[in-house]
């Protein structure tokens, strides 16, 4: 089983998929996995610009 993962920004680059959506998506993806499941003890939002790690900081906040 794993116990870490980690999660980029999928398709925000080349493919330009909005990345306020992705944010939303990644983050909210996994915590409904995490309620769901108790094998990651560790998760790692990849983010490749400060605009993704402001958007996945901001998504976490929230919930």
């Amino acid at each position: 089983k794993c116990s870490t993962i980690a999660f980029p920004n999928i398709s925000t680059g080349v493919y330009h998929f909005p990345k306020d959506a992705a944010a939303q998506i990644a983050v909210h993806t996994v915590a409904d996995f995490l309620d769901a499941n108790e094998t990651l003890g560790k998760v790692i939002f990849v983010c490749f610009d400060e605009e993704s790690y402001e958007l996945t900081s901001k998504e976490m906040m929230l919930l």
